[in-house]
């Protein structure tokens, strides 16, 4: 079935960095152009490009369900193809979808050298629309594995303090004698908070530093989202 996007119609675009060799992949010719030239689904350069489109949509969605989306064919060149999955809404093995990879053109001088580090673009008109049952178990799983990561961290935290108190009795913190405050631990470095997560610490304290310390692995998580999604 043939099929044509327009442009003017595309509702997403997203971008990344890829190396390519120019000449493999760009025909010779002026840096500013609106030139098309036809290729088969079947070139290599096309392939390349609906696997790194495909790479891209992967990456979009907040569960990561669509990491269980892959490449099945290429039915045109840049305007449409097909994607499979266990969990799409349709309950269909494999769906249609009209996608356009966008590349930018080498400059003069990135084409004589052969690499160049050239931006690429999808244009998707729809979303694949997933199953909201197996959206939740995704969501689920993502959540537990975040879990699993923090308590790994405390682990490993809580280890390499007792090595250094094993290792070094001067280097032991001194068991906690005042009262602090949640504003006073809030204000307190993390290197500084983990020192204070002693065994001769009181429960109350262990359990508001490591409350503390928690909050700001999910911001860190979150802002390095954040930059992905920045960089794409």
């Amino acid at each position: 079935m043939a099929k044509f996007l327009v442009l003017l119609c595309i509702v997403a675009i997203f971008t990344n960095h890829c190396s390519h060799n120019a000449d493999a992949s760009i025909a010779p010719r002026s840096y500013f152009s609106s030139v098309r030239t036809p290729q088969s689904p079947n070139d290599p350069v096309i392939a390349d490009a609906a696997n790194c489109a495909v790479d891209q949509l992967r990456a979009l969605s907040d569960s990561g369900i669509y990491t269980t989306l892959s490449l099945s064919k290429i039915h045109a060149a840049a305007t449409e193809v097909a994607l499979a999955s266990p969990y799409f809404r349709s309950k269909q093995e494999v769906e249609d979808f009209e996608m356009m990879v966008l590349e930018s053109k080498p400059r003069i001088e990135e084409r004589a050298s052969g690499k160049f580090n050239a931006t690429r673009s999808i244009a998707i008109d729809e979303f694949p629309e997933m199953d909201e049952d197996a959206i939740e178990n995704f969501w689920i799983e993502m959540v537990e594995q975040r879990r699993q990561r923090r308590r790994e961290l405390f682990d490993k935290w809580e280890r390499e303090e007792q090595e250094n108190e094993a290792s070094s009795s001067t280097n032991q913190p001194g068991k906690v004698t005042k009262t602090l405050t949640l504003d006073e631990l809030q204000k307190m470095p993390t290197k500084q908070l983990r020192q204070l997560l002693t065994p001769e610490s009181t429960a109350a304290l262990r359990a508001a530093i490591s409350a503390i310390l928690d909050e700001r692995l999910t911001l860190l998580e979150q802002r390095e989202e954040a930059l992905n999604r920045d960089e794409l």
